[in-house]
């Protein structure tokens, strides 16, 4: 049905708490499914994000991957009709509508269980998806995202290339991959269901900003030489990566 591809570094309490949470709850959604775990490697001395999603694809027993973060939660409904759409080998789907809803530790502190309905009841009843919309238990961090939760076929994901093996750490590489796939002409579709928003849990992490790692801004650098190449040029470029 799918296979579920999780990138992980288990570094504090809270992304492991977050990781259980996330088994229970995407088995109890689709429970033909699979949920593969790759962690970083003991010789690797950063994330190397893309590496590992590329290496959960080759494991995947599924046709239909679901590339997920350890720490975000997406609706039953938006995963069903994901399925639907991954089916064509045109298609890559980001697995929600784009808002990015991260929940604080206050919240994630009264969770015993996780269920999409607990996470909504975080929202007021007069609730707008507006950037940095906040109060003591959520702010709403992107409004346009497609990291998270990027789902496609087997033969989808082939012929764009796969993820960029050349990111370090995390940042920019969903994106990265969303504007390949673009340009060489996949569809890229956002699901927009009834309950239709991203959360993501808290963990104690890097406090610094993204932009202020030397990483990061090579990735960024990285994204826009994608960015200006032709169809052609991508495709001689990507197999350069040697996956």
């Amino acid at each position: 049905m799918i296979s579920f591809i999780v990138p992980y570094k288990e570094d504090n309490e809270e992304r492991k708490s977050n990781l259980e949470f996330a088994k229970k709850y995407y088995s109890h959604l689709v429970p033909e499914s699979e949920f593969i775990l790759i962690l970083q490697k003991d010789t690797e001395t950063f994330f190397h994000k893309t590496r590992m999603y590329n290496e959960g694809a080759k494991k995947a027993k599924h046709n239909i991957l679901c590339f997920l973060d350890c720490d975000t939660f997406v609706s039953s409904d938006s995963i069903h009709k994901s399925l639907t759409l991954a089916q064509e080998d045109n298609s890559v789907i980001v697995g929600y509508n784009g808002v990015a809803i991260y929940l604080t530790f206050k919240a994630k502190g009264e969770l015993d269980k996780l269920t999409y309905e607990k996470l909504l009841a975080f929202l007021p009843e007069d609730f707008k998806p507006e950037l940095n919309n906040s109060n003591d238990n959520y702010n709403v961090a992107n409004t346009k995202a497609v990291g998270g939760c990027l789902i496609m076929n087997k033969q989808c994901f082939k012929d764009i290339g796969g993820y960029n093996p050349n990111f370090k750490n995390w940042g920019y590489e969903d994106t990265e991959i969303v504007k390949r796939a673009c340009l060489l002409k996949k569809n890229v579709l956002s699901v927009n269901t009834k309950n239709p928003y991203l959360f993501h849990l808290p963990h104690d992490d890097d406090k610094a900003p993204r932009n202020a790692h030397a990483y990061y801004l090579d990735n960024e650098a990285e994204y826009y030489k994608i960015t200006s190449m032709s169809h052609k040029e991508i495709k001689e470029y990507i197999k350069t990566w040697n996956l």
